[in-house]
């Protein structure tokens, strides 16, 4: 048994090691860019959310420095296609570098110091030495792509809600049993919505692009990707351009989901509650970067009201939200921030183990 220990460690050792002299070959025909950020990841969960922090600045012409850390390189290469890892992994198909940059180059530094997953502890929330790095969106959806976003102010748009995502019971029903936030979880709008004369019941890719077509407005369209259809990133995009409003509905076990990022992005208002909008730094304040709801009640009372506002006051919210995402969520606006000041510590949220640190920290 000890044996075939050591044998597994030193397997995992050498195909650590192939794998960060592969990463090392590949990055020593990169050409450094002017601007450059080294990030010392190796005390940080590997997840979507770091993959996305790295990216930003990949988009805003940096070249991003990872450690020359075997482990590091060899976790993510070998379990490229496995949960959360995939998609830290995926930072290794950007022209990076790898080791540290000169001193001389005058290289932004983000220590291992810096990085922290304790996301929820209110305790660091009005901290300005402390930054949160906000909620982002799906990672593929910063692929050259997806990034073309439509923000035009002279085409109106339907008077009618939207939202298209996972509905699954179980897996959204967690927020609910976890007790840390109070809020309404997913399924319950869900089902409430779908109790109202303004649901839109579609199921099919075809009804769909037939109202997106028609002069049919004042409603609300939730769409089951898991038990109906599923749209494409391009598809979810351009449809999302249709709609005046966006239903934010929490994720699994935190009121934050990539698909509001998204919706903010191409200039959706959202329709979201009163927790979920408090999350965000700054809230997302009531008829200024968002329509705010307590209670299932309230939201009945919002949408009523969002059906019988005019295409005037829309447009001005809508501009006010934009602006929002321009200053406060935009890969630009997040990078800028982290350059232009010396934050002592930089969370990235983590799910599960960013709710876990906070529970130690009530214990």
């Amino acid at each position: 048994m000890i044996f075939y220990s050591l044998r597994k460690r030193m397997k995992r050792k050498i195909l650590n090691y192939f794998f960060l002299l592969k990463v090392l070959f590949i990055s020593s025909f990169v050409k450094p860019k002017d601007k450059k950020v080294y990030i010392d990841i190796r005390d940080i969960t590997l997840n979507r959310y770091l993959f996305n922090f790295m990216k930003f600045f990949v988009l805003m012409d940096y070249t991003v420095y990872l450690p020359n850390d075997s482990s590091i390189i060899g976790k993510m290469s070998i379990n490229s296609k496995k949960g959360e890892l995939k998609y830290a992994a995926m930072i290794l198909k950007e022209k990076i570098k790898i080791g540290k940059p000169s001193k001389k180059s005058n290289a932004l530094w983000i220590t291992k110091e810096q990085l922290s997953n304790d996301f929820f502890n209110s305790k660091y929330y009005d901290n300005k030495l402390y930054y949160h790095v906000p909620m982002s969106k799906y990672p593929l959806m910063y692929n050259s792509e997806y990034l073309s976003i439509n923000t035009d102010f002279k085409t109106n748009r339907k008077k009618s809600g939207f939202m298209s995502g996972n509905f699954d019971e179980k897996r959204y029903e967690e927020i609910t049993k976890s007790n840390y936030f109070d809020i309404p979880n997913r399924r319950e709008i869900f089902n409430y919505i779908n109790a109202q004369s303004y649901n839109k019941k579609i199921k099919s890719q075809e009804e769909f692009v037939d109202f997106l077509k028609s002069d049919e407005d004042s409603a609300v369209v939730l769409i089951n990707a898991q038990d109906d259809f599923r749209l494409s990133f391009y598809e979810l995009l351009k449809s999302l351009e249709k709609f005046s409003f966006f239903i934010a509905l929490p994720g699994v076990v935190m009121p934050q989901s990539h698909n509001l990022m998204e919706a903010i992005g191409v200039g959706c208002i959202p329709i979201i509650h009163e927790t979920y909008a408090n999350l965000f730094v700054p809230p997302l304040v009531n008829n200024e970067t968002a329509l705010v709801y307590k209670n299932k009640n309230e939201l009945n009372d919002l949408l009523v009201q969002c059906f019988a506002m005019s295409q005037e006051d829309i447009l001005i919210l809508r501009k006010k939200v934009v602006d929002y995402y321009d200053l406060y969520l935009s890969p630009s606006s997040i990078v800028e921030k982290i350059v232009n000041s010396k934050f002592d510590k930089i969370f990235i949220q983590a799910e599960h183990i960013s709710l876990n640190l906070l529970e130690n920290k009530n214990i």
